[in-house]
């Protein structure tokens, strides 16, 4: 038997088969391509959620940098008041001795 058509019926028969894979082939490679957009579409979101992500891990260190300098120097200020309160406590307790001392002398030469 010859695979060559013949009649045309054959050939169209021919031609409408060919066509069919044609278009089959046509519909599966565009799935593919769909699918490897998508993919690739899914890949650029995640590539640019991971850049965004490190974007503000930089900018939360930068910010944790300035905040723990900022701590840092309220805490030496909070050392310094606090050295300072205890020269003030020293300073009214030894007054407040004195103007005992004073009472008690005025008591005494009354």
């Amino acid at each position: 038997m010859d695979p060559t058509p013949q009649t045309p019926g054959e050939w169209i028969a021919t031609l409408l088969g060919t066509g069919g894979v044609i278009a089959l082939g046509w519909q599966r490679l565009r799935r593919m391509w769909s699918a490897d957009g998508v993919a690739t579409a899914q890949h650029e979101a995640q590539t640019d959620v991971v850049q965004l992500m490190r974007d503000e891990l930089a900018r939360m260190a930068e910010q944790n940098s300035k905040l723990a300098a900022f701590v840092n120097n309220l805490q030496l200020r909070v050392a310094e008041l606090n050295d300072q309160n205890s020269v003030l406590q020293r300073t009214v307790a030894s007054l407040r001795e004195e103007v005992a001392q004073l009472h008690a002398q005025g008591k005494a030469s009354v």
